[in-house]
């Protein structure tokens, strides 16, 4: 007597992706509920469609969807600054390879009206073969906490009085600057020391001198080129780095024009 065993085989895949989706749709809006001032975003590769949410207080949170998102990410400098585009997507792609994590910040203007200095945190989603389904995180405003840092990072490498930088700054620029002179190119190094400096601040006090050292830093600004190195090497002294003197005569001419301008500071009575 031969027995039989009958075996039924459903495929249940997209029922799996569906109850998968709808748990993570509650989830996504768990996590929106719980954070304010905070954009939430959930990218699914698959589809190339990105979701932004925002939570309001009081009211349901402010939902944007855009539909290729990677494909067109070229024409998104309203959100994304044209600057910072490549690293975003640069970014985006890389989540997407592969099961990751990481943070970035970037000019942008999602839920605010200009553009603003604002960070991305994001983790990739992957299923159990390691292909990401979900790339989900936040992107928060940084905006001050990005200008203190500039602001502290700029008195680390700027004379305060002259807005010039200073001397390890300048050191440092100027051993990069000369470890690249190209072959055929002729830099210049200036060294300014002012005459009777101690006297301006022995009998006109301290206000006074630090205000001749600013008009000394004002004319090398105005004489030297932009991209030539100003350093306030110290007390009274000075170094211009300048790029592509072209000629000894032309370095003597503007070490002369420097002295003209410098000997014309006019002191208070």
């Amino acid at each position: 007597r031969k027995s039989y065993c009958y075996v039924s085989v459903n495929d249940i895949t997209e029922r799996i992706n569906s109850e998968r989706k709808e748990i993570w749709q509650q989830e996504r809006y768990r996590l929106i509920s719980e954070i304010d001032d905070v954009v939430v975003f959930d990218y699914s590769p698959s589809d190339d469609v990105m979701t932004f949410s925002k939570n309001q207080v009081g009211s349901p949170p402010v939902e944007e969807i855009h539909p290729n998102y990677l494909e067109s990410m070229e024409n998104r400098t309203f959100y994304i600054h044209a600057d910072d585009i490549e690293s975003v997507r640069r970014n985006l792609l890389k989540a997407c390879a592969s099961p990751c994590s990481g943070t970035m910040e970037f000019m942008g203007r999602y839920f605010c009206d200009d553009y603003r200095w604002q960070r991305i945190r994001y983790v990739s989603v992957g299923d159990e073969n390691g292909s990401v389904y979900r790339v989900v995180g936040c992107i928060e405003d940084v905006n001050e906490e990005r200008m203190l840092r500039n602001q502290l990072q700029r008195r680390a490498q700027y004379d305060g009085t002259t807005g010039l930088m200073n001397k390890d700054t300048g050191n440092a620029n100027i051993q990069k600057a000369m470890a690249d002179i190209p072959a055929d190119q002729m830099d210049a190094v200036l060294f300014v020391d002012l005459d009777n400096f101690k006297r301006v601040n022995d009998t006109m006090g301290h206000m006074e001198g630090d205000n001749v050292l600013h008009q000394v830093a004002e004319c090398m600004r105005t004489l030297f080129r932009q991209d030539d190195i100003l350093t306030r090497f110290g007390g009274d002294e000075f170094i211009v780095y300048m790029r592509n003197a072209q000629t000894e005569e032309a370095m003597v001419k503007k070490a002369s024009t420097l002295i003209e301008s410098i000997n014309s500071i006019t002191l208070k009575d």
